[in-house]
C-alpha cells in the first residue's frame, strides 16, 4: 500500500527545489523560519542548563566546615556590592600549604593578601572605592571553574586569625560529592518547587515570549506561495490524484524545506553559542560553554518544528484538494467564520469583567489571566473574519476607484492572507505588552526604596571594637556616628521582676545615638525619662540567658533627656562608658559616592564586620532583572514579527504580480495595479495594529485595576514603546510593500504565456 505513495512523495520532494523560482523562494523562506525558530528554541531550552552549572559551581566553592576538626583554615563570606554590582567577599584566615583551595584558585591569600576574579582585578583598575576596599596585595587571580559568570565578582581576602569571628568553624574543604543532591534539595521538596526553578523560570519567560510568535512565523512561512501551491494541488487532484496522494505531495514539499532549515539552526547554533561569550541581558551573564542542549530535547524540538509546518501545510492546504474545482476558478471563498470574532469578544469581556471587580481576588486575577491569554490567541485570528466585512460595503459605493475594486475583490477572495501579513507582528506587540505591563507591575510591587527626609542613611556594623570606631570617624564625622553595646537584665519592683535594658556608650556616642545634648558625666549613669517608674538604687539582675555584666549596675537617680533614637534602638539605662566591644551606627549621606566610600572604607578596615544598612544591591529577580528579561523578550519577538510580515509581503508581491498580468493585458494602468496591491497589504496591518494597541490599552487598564501595584497613567508609560513600535510596524509595512511593489518590474513574455 505504501507503494502506492512513493511517486507522490518523491514528486513532493522534486518540486521542493524544481517547482520553479516561486517554489525554490518558498523553500527558502521557509526553511529561515524554521532555522530561526529552532535557534531561539535551542536558546530557551538551554537556559535551565546554563543555571545548573551555575548553581553546580556554587556548590563547588562553598566552605565544608566541621566543629573539632584539627585544620586551621577559617573563612567567613560577606556578600557585598560595589559600584552597583553584587561583590562576595571570602575572607580567610590559618592558610597552610597543601590545605583545601576552592575550584578556580591555585593558592589561598595569606594576611595582607587577595585573590581576584578577572572582572574584580579590573574594578580595582578602574574603580576608586574598589581600590580602596581592598588595599592588599591582589596574588593571584580567580579560574572560570571557581566563577558564577565571566564578570563576576569575588575576592578571597587573606586576614589574621585575630580578625576572623571565634565561632567561625574549621574548613575541611569546598563542595563535596553530593553537590547534585544539594541542588535539588535547595530547590525543594514539592513537585511545584522543583518545576519553578530559577532557570525554568527563565526558560518559561523566553517560551511565553517565543512560542506563541514562533507558531504564527512558522504558520506564516508554510503557507508562503499558497495561491500557487493551491493551484497546482488542485491540478492534480484533477488530473486523478486523490486527496491523500496531493496532501502527500504537500506534506513532502513542506517537510523537507522545514527539516533543511531545522539542520541549518543545528549548524547555526554552535556558531552563535560561541558567540554569546561576550553577550548579556541586563547583568545577566555566562560562560559559553555552559550553554547546552542535550541531543534528545534537541532532535525532539527539531521533530515539533518540522511536524507543526507539514501540519500548518496540509490544513492550509485542504480547501484545494476538497475543492480542486472552486480552486482553479478562483472562486470567492468570503470571510471567515463568525466564531473567530465571538471568541475574540469573549476574551475582551473577560478583560471588562476583570477590570469592573477592581480588585485583587482569585476571580479578578483569572479572568484578567484567561482574558489576556485568550486576546494573545485570539488576535490574529480575528483579521480573516473582521476585515473582508468591513470590506465589503465599499464595492457598494459607486463612485470607488479602480484600485480600490481590486484591493477589496481580493481581499475578499483570499481573507487568510491578511492573516498571514500582519499575524505575527500583532501577537508578537501584544505579547511584548503584556510583559512590560506584568514587569511594570512588578517593579512597583517589589521595588523598595528608602526615601530619607533627613538626607541621610543609617548603617550599622555589628561586633566592632572602640579601634574601628575611631578610624571610621573621618569618614562620617564624630556628629554621625555612635559606637556602644546593650545589656539585658531585670530589676525587682513590687516583687515583679521586670525587664531593664542599658546601653553603654561614651557621652558623644549616646547624644548621637538617642538624638540629644546634655551635660554628660563620663562614667555615670543615667535613667531615661520615659523610665521614671523604675525606683532608684534598685539592683539590677542577670535575667536568665542575660548579660552577667548587668549586675554591676543599679536603676541611677539622675534622668537624661533621651528622644527616640533615630537608630531605632531602645533603653531604660544609660551609662556613659564606652564598651570593649559592640555596634557602631552611623549617619551616612544619602547618596551613592557617600554609601560606596562608607562601605568601601569599612572593608578596608575590617574585611570580617558585617556591615548592614540600605543600600540598592541587585539580586536574583528584582525589577532591574525582570525588565530585562521582559525587553530582550520583547526585541525577541518584535523581530519574529517583522521577519514574518517581510515574508509574507514579498511573498504576496509575487503572486499579486502573476494575478496582474491579464488585468495588465487589459490595459490596467500600472499605478492602479501597484495602488491596489499596497491597499491589500495596508489595510490588514493598519486595522491588525489598531486592534492590537486597543487590546493593549485595555489589558493595561484590567490590570491597573486588579493587581494595583501601580496606576493605569504608569501603566500607560510602561506600554508606550510598544505602541510606538506599532506604529513603527505600519510605516515599516508601507515602505516594504511599496519597495516590493514598485521593484517587481513589467510581466515577462514567459510569465504573460504561462498565465
Amino acid at each position: 500500500m505504501f507503494g502506492r505513495y512513493v511517486p507522490w512523495l518523491w514528486l513532493g520532494a522534486r518540486l521542493t527545489v524544481r517547482g520553479g523560482r516561486q517554489a525554490l523562494i518558498r523553500t527558502v523562506l521557509l526553511g529561515t523560519g524554521a532555522a530561526v525558530g529552532i535557534v531561539l528554541v535551542l536558546g530557551a531550552l538551554a537556559v535551565p542548563a546554563v543555571v545548573d552549572a551555575q548553581d553546580l559551581r556554587i556548590i563547588g566553592r562553598t566552605p565544608v566546615t566541621a566543629s573539632g576538626s584539627e585544620q586551621t583554615l577559617r573563612a567567613v563570606t560577606i556578600d557585598d556590592a560595589v559600584a552597583g554590582r553584587i561583590l562576595r567577599r571570602v575572607n580567610v584566615s590559618g592558610v597552610t600549604a597543601g590545605g583545601p583551595v576552592p575550584p578556580g584558585v591555585s593558592a589561598l591569600p595569606s594576611a595582607g593578601e587577595v585573590v581576584v576574579s578577572p572582572a574584580m582585578r579590573k574594578l580595582i583598575a578602574d574603580n576608586p572605592h574598589a581600590k580602596r576596599r581592598f588595599p592588599q596585595t591582589v596574588v593571584g587571580t580567580v579560574g572560570a571553574a571557581g566563577l558564577v559568570a565571566p564578570d563576576e565578582l569575588i575576592a578571597y581576602v587573606g586576614v589574621t586569625s585575630a580578625q576572623m569571628p571565634t565561632d567561625a568553624d574549621p574548613v575541611t574543604g569546598f563542595g563535596d560529592s553530593t553537590a547534585d543532591r544539594q541542588l535539588a534539595a535547595q530547590r525543594g521538596t514539592s513537585d511545584l518547587e522543583r518545576l519553578l526553578t530559577p532557570g525554568r523560570v527563565v526558560g518559561f519567560a523566553f517560551a511565553f515570549f517565543m512560542l506563541a510568535p514562533l507558531a504564527v512565523l512558522l504558520s506564516t512561512a508554510a503557507g508562503l506561495s499558497a495561491a500557487a501551491r493551491e493551484q497546482r494541488l488542485a491540478a492534480l487532484r484533477l488530473l486523478g490524484a486523490s486527496a491523500r496522494q496531493a496532501q502527500a505531495v504537500n506534506a513532502v514539499e513542506t517537510g523537507v524545506a522545514a527539516a533543511f532549515g531545522v539542520l541549518l539552526g543545528y549548524a547555526a547554533f554552535p556558531v552563535l553559542r560561541a558567540l554569546t561569550a561576550d553577550w548579556s541581558i541586563g547583568r545577566f551573564h555566562w560562560y559559553a560553554t555552559d550553554v547546552a542542549v542535550p541531543a534528545g530535547r534537541a532532535a525532539v524540538a527539531g521533530v515539533l518544528i518540522v511536524a507543526f509546518a507539514v501540519v500548518v501545510g496540509v490544513v492550509g492546504a485542504a480547501p484545494a484538494v476538497l475543492r480542486p474545482v472552486a480552486t482553479r476558478r478562483r472562486i470567492v471563498t468570503g470571510a471567515a467564520r463568525l466564531w473567530r470574532l465571538v471568541a475574540f469578544a469573549a476574551s475582551v469581556v473577560a478583560l471588562l469583567v476583570a477590570a469592573m471587580l477592581a480588585e485583587s481576588s482569585t476571580a479578578a486575577l483569572a479572568l484578567l489571566g484567561v482574558g489576556m491569554i485568550g486576546v494573545a490567541l485570539t488576535l490574529p485570528l480575528l483579521l480573516p473574519a473582521l476585515l473582508p466585512r468591513l470590506a465589503a460595503p465599499l464595492l457598494r459605493w459607486a463612485g470607488r476607484p479602480a484600485w480600490l475594486t481590486v484591493a477589496v475583490r481580493r481581499i475578499r477572495q483570499a481573507p487568510s492572507t491578511v492573516f498571514r501579513l500582519a499575524g505575527t507582528l500583532m501577537v508578537a506587540l501584544f505579547i511584548g505588552a503584556v510583559g512590560t505591563i506584568g514587569a511594570a507591575a512588578y517593579s512597583a510591587a517589589n521595588t523598595a526604596t528608602q526615601v530619607s527626609d533627613t538626607g541621610w542613611l543609617p548603617q550599622s556594623i555589628l561586633g566592632a571594637d572602640e579601634r574601628l570606631a575611631e578610624q571610621l570617624v573621618p569618614t562620617v564625622g564624630a556628629d554621625n556616628m555612635a559606637y556602644y553595646d546593650t545589656l539585658s537584665g531585670s530589676a525587682t519592683i513590687d516583687g515583679r521582676q521586670q525587664p531593664v535594658l542599658v546601653v553603654r556608650g561614651s557621652c558623644a556616642s549616646l547624644a548621637v545615638l538617642f538624638d540629644t545634648t546634655w551635660s554628660c558625666a563620663p562614667g555615670k549613669a543615667y535613667r531615661a525619662a520615659w523610665s521614671d517608674q523604675l525606683p532608684a538604687g534598685t539592683p539590677l539582675t542577670a535575667s536568665e540567658g542575660g548579660d552577667t555584666e548587668v549586675a554591676a549596675y543599679a536603676i541611677p537617680a539622675d534622668t537624661a533627656p533621651l528622644n527616640m533614637s533615630p537608630f531605632g534602638q531602645g533603653t531604660d539605662i544609660v551609662v556613659a562608658e564606652p564598651p570593649k566591644a559592640g555596634t557602631i551606627v552611623a549617619k551616612v549621606d544619602a547618596n551613592q559616592s557617600a554609601l560606596e566610600n562608607w562601605y568601601a572604607t569599612a572593608a578596608a578596615l575590617a574585611p570580617t564586620a558585617v556591615v548592614q544598612g540600605y543600600r540598592e544591591i541587585p539580586t536574583g529577580f528584582d525589577a532591574d532583572a525582570v525588565t530585562a528579561l521582559v525587553t530582550a523578550g520583547l526585541l525577541i519577538t518584535a523581530t519574529m514579527g517583522f521577519i514574518a510580515f517581510a515574508m509574507s509581503t514579498v511573498d504576496r508581491t509575487i503572486t499579486t504580480r502573476r494575478a496582474n498580468v491579464p488585468l495588465a493585458v487589459i490595459g490596467v494602468p500600472r499605478r492602479t495595479l501597484t495602488a491596489a496591491n499596497v491597499t491589500e497589504s495596508i489595510s490588514g496591518l493598519l486595522l491588525g495594529q489598531l486592534t492590537t494597541a486597543a487590546a493593549v490599552l485595555l489589558t493595561a487598564w484590567a490590570g491597573a485595576t486588579v493587581m494595583r501595584t501601580t496606576s493605569f497613567d504608569n501603566l500607560l508609560d510602561t506600554v508606550m514603546p510598544v505602541l510606538t513600535l506599532a506604529a513603527a510596524g505600519v510605516a515599516l509595512g508601507i515602505l516594504v510593500t511599496v519597495l516590493a511593489t514598485t521593484s517587481t518590474g513589467r510581466p515577462t513574455p514567459e510569465l504573460l504565456r504561462r498565465q
